[in-house]
């Protein structure tokens, strides 16, 4: 109990000098996020150093209780770390760097091929549905896998776009995984718990838009949410249409935003604001469309 409480004060503690230094950080680092008063309207300079923060959280602790636990696979527990690691890089050079979102996107293709290769924890091999009894093996897993997490990281990426929502739905997700492994007495439920409360303080700051999530972030929160759904998948019975409506919204509002650009003729990855968090920003206040997301990912 000590040891365990040790490693949570550490990784939430020590990661939380990212947001008090958070001006100086994004200074340094070319983190800055410039409103422009067509897309971007708020009013000052914000860094973009949510995703350093929160990954912080998930490294330090995920360093921590596996120095103090044997109980994970060391091929899932490297697996893991690897993947949310290439994530959370491509995210920070994406929002330093301004990189093509093709060039993001085939990054973030290549870092899921590698991570499906290395074990099959991380392959969707089988589905459940709940309306049909026997479970569905898929044949051609690795392909089918890599569609899903790249269509899920596009997906929370351009969800991010009003504060508090993609933080928010993310929450949602993690809080109903970290469930599952408690139920099925997996540790990693632990993990998870760190990442949801280093989001849930990040949250806090965003709505008050003193920092934001950039790439980095998405990138972050959309690798740990897919890749514990899909280990999950081979741990318990996880229904997929069940995990298909929770990322729903999100799913849709991305097809539709897509399909939109391509009839105008425009980059299907260029940015707008004709997102449903701009369009629910005509109804809400734009601090509490977070709280909308939130109920309807439920």
């Amino acid at each position: 109990m000590n040891k365990l409480f040790f490693i949570y004060l550490a990784s939430l503690i020590l990661p939380y000098l990212v947001l008090i230094k958070r001006e100086k950080i994004g200074q340094y680092l070319s983190l800055i996020d410039k409103p422009d008063n067509l897309r971007k309207k708020h009013q000052n300079d914000v860094p973009l150093i949510g995703g350093i923060y929160i990954y912080l959280v998930f490294l330090i602790y995920f360093i921590l209780f596996n120095i103090f636990k044997d109980s994970f696979q060391i091929r899932f527990i490297l697996s893991f770390f690897l993947i949310t690691a290439s994530f959370f890089i491509i995210g920070l050079l994406d929002d330093i760097l301004k990189i093509k979102s093709l060039t993001r996107i085939f990054l973030i293709l290549f870092s899921t091929i590698i991570a499906c290769s290395f074990t099959k924890e991380f392959q969707i091999d089988r589905v459940f549905i709940s309306f049909f009894k026997p479970e569905t093996s898929i044949n051609l897993s690795i392909y089918f896998t890599i569609f899903c997490v790249l269509v899920l990281n596009i997906a929370i990426n351009l969800s991010d776009g009003a504060n508090g929502v993609t933080s928010s739905i993310n929450i949602v997700w993690l809080i109903f995984f970290s469930y599952l492994f408690f139920e099925i007495n997996n540790n990693f439920f632990l993990i998870i718990l760190s990442v949801i409360f280093a989001t849930l303080i990040f949250t806090i700051y965003n709505l008050k838009s003193m920092c934001f999530l950039g790439s980095s972030g998405c990138n972050v929160l959309s690798s740990i949410t897919a890749f514990s759904a899909i280990y999950l998948n081979h741990k318990t019975q996880i229904f997929s249409d069940s995990i298909f409506i929770f990322f729903l919204i999100p799913g849709l509002d991305m097809c539709r935003v897509i399909f939109t650009r391509i009839l105008h003729g425009k980059n299907p990855f260029s940015p707008d604001r004709d997102h449903l968090h701009h369009l629910l920003e005509k109804i809400f206040s734009r601090n509490l469309i977070f709280l909308f997301y939130s109920v309807i990912v439920m």
